[in-house]
């Protein structure tokens, strides 16, 4: 996948934004608006991200740049790396007080830096995520992590889920003891499901054996 061009002007903090997990293949390179001139990087990008404190604005060659909610941006940059132009954005964004954006809102990751399998997204389920990373296994602290998501606006709040290599758990945000660990073979179907609206970790379990009574029976 080539490298995202972002643009990040003198009086943006990129650090308060939330990162995706799109940022690892991002060059996040710092401007002067008064002297930033986004026909120039046409001549060798594509598309590329500005940074704004409260949207970003996505510039696509032949377009009109577009203003877009954080709380898509992980998305969008896929859209991005799949060569989507500004038609296509329109087929797959809404507006929103003059922002562009998708408005089931994002699914929280908090992921092992050094192994983070989920990086590697290939649908539209993982692809609309936040990310935080931690560095070791004793880094994972549910109740922290908890709170992270509940002061956070642009996500998912009833469950998050935290991913180890190809180990996944989902965490219930109100009650941190009740997780469900699940494999990365299940990962877009339960994020899927939790994203949607299912309630509570013993709903998504029954939903799992609901699904699993309606396989076939290879010994029938």
């Amino acid at each position: 996948m080539p490298d995202f061009a972002i643009f990040v002007p003198k009086h943006v903090d990129a650090a308060a934004i939330d990162t995706c997990l799109h940022d690892r293949d991002a060059v996040f390179e710092p401007i002067d608006l008064e002297t930033f001139d986004p026909a120039a990087q046409h001549e060798s990008h594509h598309s590329f991200i500005v940074l704004e404190t409260d949207h970003f604005v996505v510039h696509i060659r032949g377009s009109k740049p577009a203003k877009c909610h954080y709380q898509s941006r992980n998305l969008i940059m896929s859209l991005l790396g799949r060569g989507y132009n500004m038609k296509s954005f329109g087929m797959r964004l809404q507006e929103r007080d003059g922002l562009r954006l998708v408005t089931q809102q994002p699914m929280h990751y908090f992921a092992k830096s050094n192994d983070a399998e989920c990086l590697y997204c290939n649908n539209a389920t993982e692809d609309n995520t936040i990310v935080k990373y931690f560095d070791t296994d004793e880094d994972v602290d549910l109740a922290k992590f908890a709170k992270i998501v509940k002061s956070n606006p642009n996500c998912v709040h009833s469950h998050f889920i935290v991913n180890i290599g190809d180990k996944y758990r989902a965490v219930e945000t109100d009650n941190v003891e009740n997780t469900y660990v699940f494999s990365a073979a299940l990962k877009y179907r339960i994020v899927d499901s939790l994203a949607k609206g299912t309630t509570s970790i013993e709903a998504l379990i029954e939903e799992e054996r609901n699904i699993d009574s309606k396989r076939p029976n290879p010994e029938r």
